[in-house]
């Protein structure tokens, strides 16, 4: 079968909106509203919809152009499929196993056509743990775009299924999360859903707080709104805070479906007051995501460089989830230069002295 890419454009956001709204593999990063999101974060879109040879449309997928160096010396142009929001291309769900395969083949090499004319390095694609209520491994098996050239780049994630947290939620977390989350609640702390728009973009000085102490810059109030009238709004995300003596400590968001949520954004205060307060509202997260029916948390990657963020890692598996791997890949198109970068970082990692800090075990 052909395939036609078509280039996403406003006039084509409705029928781009329906196809993923009836398709029952879809996932929130599938949704436009990341087209949105991704140009507030000055990421070019290359989003295309996939018609059938009667034009009918059979997929969708999400694609932005982001820049970086490596080794500081090389400048570095990807196509990814999204920058915090899984979204592999979307096929209809009711194609055939043949022509589910010749939908990858065709997007494959449309792809690397499309990079290559545009001097891009390498395409990156991040799929969603979920295909459906299926794990993605169990959907298929391993990644489709392996036999088209595409190299496994598998990331540990951590996930919690909410359906076998019976009773107490904190009953599985491990005992210094336990503790420190009751230092929080018997402080007072008091977990509040978000339902009021002014309130979320409020929140303002606690994005501001949360990067101040990272390389990344904080969202601009632009993406906040996007956040809310794109996401929240439509019911696609759900966002809660945490409260203490008048002030918010904490404020959350939580992407996803009835089959899994993703910890998507977590806003911290700087520096922290309250001993427990992020064990305190990630539980109750927790507990409103089961309360509402939702199988599965995605409580986001594992795989960190340094002491600190290390420490992140541990703070998540304090929650009791299960370690998963992803079904990432990618393909490099500029195979010299990202073995120069490799090996420079290769060597500024062997050279770099050693730190004499250790990372906390615990966020809190």
């Amino acid at each position: 079968m052909d395939f036609k890419f078509i280039p996403f454009d406003e006039t084509r956001r409705p029928a781009w909106d329906a196809f993923v709204a009836a398709n029952p593999h879809a996932w929130v990063g599938h949704d436009s509203a990341c087209i949105d999101f991704e140009r507030s974060l000055g990421h070019e879109s290359f989003s295309h919809l996939i018609l059938d040879e009667r034009g009918a449309v059979v997929g969708v997928t999400p694609l932005f152009f982001v820049s970086y160096a490596r080794a500081r010396l090389f400048k570095f142009k990807a196509l990814v499929t999204g920058t915090s929001l899984r979204a592999a291309p979307l096929a209809d769900a009711q194609m055939p196993p043949k022509t589910r395969r010749d939908f990858w083949r065709a997007w494959a090499a449309w792809a690397r056509a499309e990079a290559a004319a545009r001097g891009v390095d390498e395409i990156r694609v991040g799929f969603p743990h979920f295909i459906g209520a299926e794990r993605v491994f169990d959907f298929y098996e391993f990644s489709p775009l392996r036999e088209f050239g595409f190299v496994d780049i598998p990331n540990l994630t951590m996930l919690k299924d909410l359906a076998a947290a019976d009773g107490d939620m904190c009953a599985s977390f491990d005992k210094h999360c336990r503790n420190s989350m009751r230092k929080a609640l018997a402080a007072g702390a008091e977990w509040v859903a978000v339902t009021d728009r002014d309130q979320w973009l409020a929140f303002e000085e606690l994005n501001r707080q949360t990067f101040a102490e990272e390389a990344a810059d904080a969202y601009s109030r632009r993406t906040l709104e996007i956040i809310w009238d794109r996401f929240v709004a439509r019911g696609l995300a759900h966002v809660a805070a945490l409260r203490h003596e008048g002030r918010h400590l904490c404020a959350s968001v939580r992407a996803g479906n009835k089959n899994s949520e993703y910890n998507w954004l977590l806003f911290n205060e700087r520096p922290r007051t309250l001993k427990g307060a992020t064990n305190l509202h990630i539980c109750r997260d927790l507990e409103d995501m089961r309360a509402r029916g939702v199988r599965w948390c995605e409580l986001g990657s594992m795989e960190f460089d340094d002491p600190r963020q290390r420490g992140i890692a541990d703070f998540k598996r304090s929650f009791g989830g299960r370690v998963q791997t992803s079904m990432d890949c990618k393909l490099c198109l500029s195979p010299l230069k990202a073995a120069s970068a490799e090996f420079l970082q290769a060597l500024a990692k062997r050279l770099r002295p050693p730190r004499q800090d250790s990372a906390p075990s615990h966020a809190d």
